[in-house]
């Protein structure tokens, strides 16, 4: 039988667990709140500690009392207390502008708030920290957290840190799942309407000592870098109209891409999101995916391969003439062209519940109007024949030279496909050919599909212009993910389990945040220079210093632009103590130049009271 509620004050001893087996014991006060059914903490204190192997409680060192600001009298005169600080100042007051204006740091205080529990962490220490490694993840472009007590020397951080408070924010962040998705809901609404979101993933290494336990559950898998490592997939929801990430997961490292289609659309409806379209690319192309897609009632956009299906290969070569027609040039000053054919197509599902008409497994066949968006780009044509001509005599030339059973699978169906090959070529005389025919129409059937390439959308609004573009964010999006994601540390992960390890990727989404605000800021700055210098508004003096911000932001990358406002300081005196000096505080910043200025005004900026120089670099 349970206790009964009391909802009265009462005292109660926890004891904490901490790395290297030593228990810390609090004395705690607490009183039952009804309406989060938890105990509410009004007061703790710390009783000692108990060592491994001991049960008996130790007295902690108690805390070093504070230096007293009252000055020494010395004589009939006071001299007052002077504190002299000097911090990096620039690069942090633009990555709190970032964090204030795109609210990922009320989102994360709110979200922190909502999952806070009877826990050792407080709701504005947990938001610090996090806020305090994504500050030196951006401005170390994401060094190991090993260095970050130096870092924070001279850069003033919402909290400090080190290597092993790191380690625990990674494990709270990862044990806290309320935190990590009320993160994501939160994102979604603030960022409104989000009719296209892209869907991605990677795969990503890890050191963990710990990989091969069974609770571990990182896979074997495969990634791009090829080292050995096991690895697991981390797939991030995107918003196209912002680029700011909305939510993440993570699976094993060796379940393929397409299977991940699922948990995304349950993904989207939790996040809220107003009937949007999931953009991906071919890589989540199946029949299945397109059923599932359908039966979620959900819109999807997906690149689509011309071997991907004997009926879409059908339906392009139905239209390779209409095509090619001028009526399908999208814009008169390109050479691009698009078009959109509309078409109904049987799909054959499965049954997945028993019901009084059917049985769970059985097949049924069904109907959907789908869209399929052609394109065809005459410079991407030349680079397709180049690629597709060079592997094929590639393919030959090892087969002659007697290669053929070094060839991976993949290559020997395509040279069955591509050559005529001898009966006994994977045989014991298996040896050099003087020459190796082709079949009849083979380069010919493989060169028509050069330059082409489809989108396939069940979403009716889309024009081949408008499918495209979209498209394109997408690729963007994608160019970004695949950038960001060897920021913060993250190609090689050095956890110790999984929790700590998914603690890790939240903070790094939350980084990417942060990055993807600041590269559409720079699009953006970059647009409004060009207009600005079009528009022949500008005197002279203008002109040239638009010039100069243009060449300076083409010349470098995000982090030497951050690092070159990173060389700002600000040293601050403060005099207290006396009543001559009741409270005294001067600070002088290092100038800066009317470019840095300019930058900071197109960025949106409050420019911080910051002096000028003359100079323009």
């Amino acid at each position: 039988m349970a206790r009964p509620i009391r909802n009265c004050e009462r005292t109660k001893t926890v004891r904490v667990k901490k790395t290297g087996g030593v228990i810390y014991v609090y004395e705690k006060r607490v009183i039952y709140d009804p309406d989060k059914k938890y105990d509410k903490v009004l007061s703790s204190r710390l009783l000692g500690k108990i060592l491994p192997g001991s049960d008996e409680i130790v007295p902690t060192r108690p805390k070093r009392a504070a230096r007293s600001r009252v000055p020494e009298q010395t004589g009939s005169s006071t001299q007052p207390a002077e504190k002299i600080s000097r911090r990096h100042a620039g690069m942090l007051d633009i990555l709190d502008f970032v964090g204030k204006t795109t609210g990922i740091d009320s989102d994360l205080r709110t979200a922190i708030t909502s999952a806070e529990s009877d826990e050792p962490y407080v709701a504005d220490l947990a938001v610090n920290r996090i806020l305090s490694l994504v500050r030196y993840w951006i401005g170390t472009d994401g060094s190991p957290v090993n260095g970050v007590e130096e870092w924070q020397k001279l850069h003033i951080l919402p909290e400090d840190l080190s290597e092993y408070i790191c380690h625990e924010l990674f494990d709270y962040a990862g044990s806290t799942e309320q935190l990590v998705q009320m993160y994501g809901k939160l994102r979604a609404a603030r960022l409104g309407s989000c009719d296209c979101v892209a869907f991605d993933s990677t795969t990503r290494s890890t050191y963990s000592l710990y990989t091969n336990h069974p609770g571990a559950r990182f896979n074997p898998g495969m990634n791009k870098a090829h080292d050995g490592l096991a690895c697991k997939k981390f797939l991030v929801l995107y918003s196209l109209e912002s680029g700011q990430p909305l939510s993440f997961e993570e699976q094993p490292g060796n379940v393929p891409d397409v299977v991940s289609i699922v948990n995304c659309i349950r993904r989207v409806k939790w996040l809220d999101l107003i009937k949007p379209t999931v953009v991906t690319d071919n890589g989540f192309y199946s029949g299945g995916n397109l059923i599932e897609f359908l039966n979620a009632n959900m819109k999807f956009m997906m690149r689509i391969g011309v071997s991907d299906g004997r009926w879409i290969r059908e339906i392009i070569d139905q239209n390779l003439e209409r095509l090619m027609h001028p009526d399908s040039i999208l814009d008169p000053s390109a050479t691009g062209r698009g078009i959109r054919i509309s078409f109904t197509h049987k799909f054959t599902g499965r049954w997945i519940y028993n019901t009084a008409q059917h049985r769970k497994g059985e097949s049924y066949t069904f109907e959907r109007r789908l869209y399929l968006h052609l394109f065809y780009d005459p410079v991407q044509k030349a680079e397709d024949e180049k690629n597709l001509t060079r592997n094929l005599m590639e393919l030959k030339h090892d087969i002659e030279s007697g290669m053929y059973s070094s060839l991976t699978p993949a290559a020997q169906r395509r040279a069955a496909k591509a050559f005529n090959l001898p009966r006994r070529i994977g045989g014991k005389r298996n040896g050099s050919l003087r020459s190796l025919s082709w079949k009849d129409g083979v380069m010919e059937r493989a060169l028509k599909y050069c330059g082409v390439f489809a989108i396939i959308t069940n979403n009716a609004r889309f024009t081949p212009a408008s499918a495209l573009s979209t498209y394109r964010k997408r690729n963007r999006i994608e160019s970004f993910f695949a950038r960001d994601k060897g920021h913060c540390d993250g190609m090689n992960e050095r956890v110790h389990d999984r929790d700590t390890g998914r603690g890790r990727l939240f903070i790094q989404v939350v980084t990417l945040g942060y990055l993807e605000f600041l590269y559409g800021k720079l699009r953006d700055i970059r647009e409004k220079i060009n207009s600005r210098l079009a528009s022949g508004e500008l005197d002279a003096a203008d002109i040239k210093l638009h010039r100069s911000l243009r060449t300076w932001l083409d010349n470098n990358s995000l982090h030497r632009i951050l690092l070159w406002f990173d060389c700002i300081d600000t040293i601050s005196f403060v005099r207290t103590g006396t009543e001559q000096y009741k409270r005294l505080t001067t600070c002088i910043t290092t100038e800066t130049t009317k470019r840095d200025r300019l930058f900071l005004h197109l960025l949106g900026m409050k420019v911080p009271d910051w002096p000028e120089d003359d100079a323009v670099v």
